[in-house]
């Protein structure tokens, strides 16, 4: 039911939901490529469990793939 002031004109969700869609497969991937960068960065030190790094992009890299594929989000 609708309340006065509320419309249920939805036509925009679907556009919201694409550029969304697309936002997040871009921000999680230069995310992921961010933190890999950070952790080459470091060279051998990098790889340490000491550096936090490896379980920082252990625990981000399934964020790139969780609803699909980014490339074809991208699109």
């Amino acid at each position: 039911m609708l309340t006065s002031g509320q419309s249920d004109d939805f036509k925009p969700l679907a556009v919201i939901h694409h550029l969304v869609s697309g936002l997040k497969a871009y921000f999680s991937k230069n995310t992921y490529d961010t933190i890999n960068r950070m952790r080459e960065s470091c060279g051998g030190a990098g790889f340490s469990l000491l550096s936090g790094l490896p379980a920082i992009m252990k625990d981000y890299a399934a964020k790139v793939t969780y609803e699909g594929d980014n490339t074809v989000m991208m699109q």
